[in-house]
């Protein structure tokens, strides 16, 4: 008689507790495991080849944010990996002696390899790269086929800097540098090396970038300022040409601080891409280029947002920004809370890039100021000329010919604001205001270090 208690498996008619049906449960439940454990080890390893091909760096970065030891409000991850590859330290390399006979900071050193861009990583993803690499390649093959005991190659490194702002209009002044007789540039015009290049950041963090291969994509001008010289015969004066790059990311891009074991256990960069630069180029000559940072903000805005924009998307994201960046403020400092990474993701936007005052304490702390020269895109844009003159000046170039000017003068503005994104119109005035009185304090402070009113924007508003 069947039991009122707990149902018991013998108590089932249909399932008979025999040994041949025992074998074959246990065999389907032996199978049933093995076909999870399978599962379960393909989804580990496709985990594993994904981590690999990211790279160590990558992995490192991805750690879980945690306090360490800091205030519940600090989102700083933890210091645990720190970078210690001997290519990152640049504050211990040791400093080049550049060669008086040219203008430019360059030096000669002996050509060994017929082929030195073998392991060029830049040229993996930059076609013009890779074009000016394989000519020099050529080049350097016929040059040691006609002497190979004392062949040397001239290195250079850049003169000057365009260090920011995006959406500032370095792009379009650039190529207006570029057009003077006495400049040569490298196959493209932002290298990104100081701030994102140098620790893997380009490259998924597969891999590091040697400082050699970011000397590499100058050989060519180099190779140029050279070839200059020797049509100059025996002139006494230093080679007058000069080289430069438009890295915007420089003034303000500083996404892996806290790798570095020269920042551990600081809640804000003791370092930064100024103390980098200047420990290998202490003389270089620096250019920034910004404008009203409300302008610069919607500007950007347009640009790099793909999908669903609108004055209304926009007015939502400076909400979020500056109601996030406020908060932070309350507990952290400026500049703690500026170069929070997981904070400016978070933000959705880049506020962060209009507080140009607190990243420019840090390059004064390092460059004097006369090393810096400092412009509005507002100026720019209504009188090219008298700007072109005074950054010749300042960067100590011949003067031109009315005819030469004009060449650089009447070339067309590059990367305006495109017709496209011209149907979205302008911010709506409740932005406006917020971003105004957001960045008043900082444009306040910029103007005091610059001891110029004009950038507090008072004229453009």
């Amino acid at each position: 008689m069947m039991s009122h208690g707990p149902c018991k498996l013998s108590d089932w008619k249909y399932y008979p507790l025999d040994s041949r049906h025992l074998n074959k449960f246990k065999v389907r439940k032996l199978y049933s495991i093995l076909c999870l454990l399978t599962v379960i080890l393909a989804l580990i390893s496709l985990l594993y080849l994904k981590v690999d091909s990211l790279g160590h760096h990558w992995l490192q970065l991805n750690i879980s944010w945690v306090q360490s030891g800091q205030n519940q409000h600090n989102s700083m991850p933890a210091r645990t990996f720190l970078w210690n590859d001997t290519r990152l330290d640049i504050l211990h390399m040791k400093k080049f002696h550049f060669d008086s006979r040219f203008k430019n900071p360059c030096w000669f050193e002996p050509l060994i390899s017929p082929d030195p861009y073998q392991r060029n990583i830049f040229s993996s993803y930059s076609s013009a790269v890779k074009r000016s690499l394989e000519q020099m390649t050529l080049l350097w093959r016929k040059r040691l086929s006609y002497n190979v005991s004392s062949s040397y190659r001239l290195r250079c490194l850049p003169y000057f800097y365009i260090i920011g702002q995006p959406k500032s209009g370095s792009t379009d002044l650039f190529w207006r540098i570029s057009r003077h007789p006495d400049v040569v540039t490298p196959p493209i015009k932002e290298l990104h090396w100081w701030s994102r290049g140098r620790q893997g950041r380009q490259v998924g963090y597969s891999d590091l970038i040697p400082l050699e291969n970011y000397i590499d994509m100058f050989d060519k001008v180099a190779f140029l300022i050279e070839s200059r010289g020797s049509s100059q015969g025996s002139s006494s004066l230093p080679n007058p040409v000069i080289t430069g790059e438009a890295s915007v990311s420089l003034f303000w891009d500083n996404p892996d601080w806290y790798n570095y074991p020269e920042n551990q256990h600081f809640l804000e960069p003791q370092y930064t891409n100024p103390d980098y630069i200047h420990h290998l180029l202490p003389d270089v000559k620096l250019i920034l280029i910004v404008r009203n940072p409300t302008d610069r903000m919607y500007s950007d805005y347009l640009y790099f947002t793909e999908t669903n924009k609108s004055a209304m998307n926009f007015h939502k994201a400076v909400v979020k920004a500056t109601n996030l960046y406020n908060n932070c403020t309350r507990m952290r400092s400026v500049r703690e809370c500026i170069y929070d990474e997981h904070l400016a993701m978070k933000s959705d936007s880049r506020l962060r890039l209009g507080l140009y005052s607190v990243y420019l304490d840090d390059w004064l702390r390092v460059f004097e100021r006369n090393q810096i020269l400092i412009l509005r895109l507002e100026d720019y844009a209504v009188n090219k000329e008298d700007t072109m003159k005074n950054i010749f000046k300042f960067l100590k170039l011949r003067d031109l010919s009315s005819e030469k000017m004009k060449y650089i003068l009447e070339k067309p503005i590059e990367n305006q604001r495109s017709i496209y994104n011209q149907q979205y119109g302008n911010m709506l005035p409740e932005t406006r205001k917020l971003l105004d009185d957001y960045f008043s304090p900082f444009n306040k402070h910029f103007a005091e270090l610059v001891n110029d009113q004009r950038f507090l924007w008072k004229d453009y508003r």
